[in-house]
């Protein structure tokens, strides 16, 4: 088994979002930079149809038949479109019953149709069934049982070998001086089958002063972002501090390394502490690069999240100085590079799938929405 500890601040993925003056010279050319640009053409908007009031759509899975379902958060429900983009009906809602959200990750359409939502404040896998064309209902909840040395966050995809949830881990060690998270397997009614051999170094704090208040900023290997289940139960961890996918099966072993060769690089140096320092806490705090560098080493990636779509593909969130819109680079499944992509400013991409990108965004009246794009190379 193979294991890789770095560590990541937490607070880094604010600050490469909003570093000021970064020169191209600082960060390294690859051929990254050489990937076609994608056009982007719409062709569907998933909206507002009939008494149907859209109020904050944002996660979008497709069914075996076509249809979509768009998470919407100001109503706790899912939305059924068809395939022709046509409302059908609307499942969930807000609470603690079964098949009731609170805070919802995510939605994964499994095999056969089965719909996994991980619920971070109820600490629940919700499992939905298809029951009709485009009728969906709760299937059962697998509730995260808090162990004697762990505290459970949210679950990844289940498989025929049990539940994979990350649980937050506060034993003490050499190894992980400050605890450590890993993955392990329940069962359906939420009783532990196993723990698996993937730990992540739940890492450290940077104590800083502050107007005589000391502040201490976290540092840890896992960002929620940073790992990502696919729909056959395996799931892929990225992180800015290596540039490299580790892709896991269901019980923690390590299926294969993608190692990204060439990926571009942002120093930690003391102009972007300084951003950092300047456009968060007013420039109040003092040199923070030392303690930073010694965390992660000079350099991290420039990329802040890791997607897996319907499709298979891999899409990793570029990190673009003095930008607010969001660009991502397209790999294939085993990770090969194909394009990049770059939205508007207001449009987050949600989904894709043979050639379409799903966004959420606003019309130009306003109304939120689900818009399909096409995507062709430039």
């Amino acid at each position: 088994m193979l294991h890789h500890y770095k560590l990541i601040p937490i607070a880094l993925l604010s600050l490469v979002f909003i570093l000021n003056g970064c020169s191209e010279d600082e960060i390294k050319e690859d051929h990254f930079s050489d990937l076609p640009l994608y056009q982007l053409e719409q062709v569907e908007v998933l909206s507002d149809q009939g008494d149907l009031i859209v109020g904050q759509p944002v996660y979008t899975e497709i069914d075996s038949e076509g249809n979509r379902l768009v998470m919407d958060l100001s109503s706790f429900e899912i939305h059924v479109y068809d395939s022709q983009g046509t409302y059908q009906n609307s499942f969930g809602r807000e609470g603690s019953g079964p098949g009731e959200f609170q805070q919802p990750a995510r939605p994964v359409i499994g095999q056969n149709d089965t719909l996994y939502i991980s619920d971070h404040t109820r600490r629940s896998l919700l499992v939905f069934y298809k029951s009709g064309d485009y009728e969906w209902s709760p299937a059962y909840d697998v509730a995260f049982s808090r162990g004697e040395n762990g505290f459970p966050s949210r679950a990844l995809t289940p498989a025929a070998s049990g539940y994979p949830v990350i649980y937050r881990v506060n034993d003490e060690s050499d190894e992980f001086p400050d605890g450590y998270s890993e993955v392990r397997l329940l069962n359906r009614h939420g009783d532990f089958i196993d723990d698996t051999d993937v730990k992540f170094r739940n890492g450290s704090m940077i104590e800083l002063n502050m107007d005589g208040n000391q502040i201490r900023i976290g540092i840890s290997e896992m960002p929620g972002n940073q790992i990502t289940p696919k729909n056959d139960g395996t799931y892929f961890k990225a992180w800015t501090g290596d540039p490299v996918i580790y892709h896991y099966s269901n019980t923690g072993e390590l299926i294969k390394e993608i190692a990204l060769e060439g990926y571009p690089v942002q120093p930690v140096n003391n102009q972007a502490i300084s951003a950092l320092n300047e456009r968060m806490f007013g420039g109040r705090f003092g040199d923070m690069s030392g303690d930073l560098r010694n965390s992660i080493g000079d350099t991290f990636p420039l990329f802040s999240q890791i997607m897996v779509m319907h499709d298979e593909s891999l899409w990793l969130a570029k990190i673009v100085p003095e930008s607010a819109n969001q660009s991502w680079y397209h790999l294939s499944p085993d990770g090969e590079p194909l394009g990049q992509l770059t939205l508007d400013e207001g449009l987050r991409l949600r989904n894709a799938v043979e050639g379409d990108i799903y966004v959420s965004g606003e019309l130009e009246d306003g109304a939120p929405a689900i818009i399909r794009y096409s995507i062709t190379a430039m």
